[in-house]
């Protein structure tokens, strides 16, 4: 039979033990921190760049038809839109992980 002070020592050393394996298994350390941080300034990045080649897409089919600003807003909204949906999917998949 275990005295009150052994079951004690007992549970506190199981539960340390089992604090440490939950750790280990399950870590909050920097990375995923990190990994946020950086996948956020990504689908910033990304949205930019997307809009930004729409735009000048837009701009290069404008100087070669001759219809000056229509193509330009017809590929800018074509960017926004795929941009919009590149960021909803990425961000989507973000939350998932």
């Amino acid at each position: 039979m275990l005295t009150p002070e052994e079951k004690a020592d007992y549970k506190k050393s199981f539960q340390e033990l089992k604090n440490t394996e939950m750790k280990m298994i399950n870590p909050t350390n920097e990375k995923k921190k990190k990994g946020t941080v950086t996948m956020t300034i990504h689908l910033g990045m990304e949205f930019g760049i997307t809009l930004f080649l729409f735009l000048w897409l837009g701009k290069k089919a404008d100087e070669y038809m001759g219809i000056s600003p229509w193509l330009f807003f017809l590929f800018g909204l074509m960017g926004f839109f795929t941009a919009l949906y590149r960021l909803i999917k990425s961000a989507g998949r973000l939350s998932r992980d």
